[in-house]
């Protein structure tokens, strides 16, 4: 997410229409955030193993 926010204060794609420089900001941290939900879903489901019992509360 730094990485965007650096994008977006120094101008790095100011010649590049709004919506593909929304693609090119958000695409990165949202897909690593969409895989890590993945893997934490499949390690509930098929090894019944959560954030919360790895935590012991």
């Amino acid at each position: 997410m730094h990485v965007t926010l650096i994008d977006l204060f120094t101008g790095a794609y100011a010649g590049v229409p709004v919506p593909v420089r929304v693609v090119f900001m958000l695409g990165a941290p949202l897909s690593v955030t969409a895989v890590g939900l993945w893997e934490l879903r499949r390690l509930r489901a098929h090894y019944g193993i959560s954030v919360r019992g790895l935590l012991v509360r």
